[in-house]
């Protein structure tokens, strides 16, 4: 499974250290996945990016209500 054009700018790379692949976004601070195979962190990394932007988006609702007194 490779990155697919609207999955943005999703970079997969090798960890040595952990030996796993790990998917991230730069664009998504902190959104990153990993697994023991490319296809695996991709796979993982699309399931975190749906998370990580509902999180965003009811983050940037709450912080920009107004509220009436």
């Amino acid at each position: 499974m490779e990155p697919e054009p609207e999955d943005g700018n999703v970079i997969v790379v090798w960890n040595e250290e952990d030996s796993v692949f790990v998917a991230s976004d730069p664009e998504l601070e902190g959104c990153v996945a990993h697994g023991v195979s490319k296809e695996k962190a991709l796979s993982e990394f699309k399931l975190v990016r749906k998370d990580w932007l509902e999180i965003q988006d009811d983050r940037s609702r709450r912080r920009f209500t107004p509220t009436f007194e």
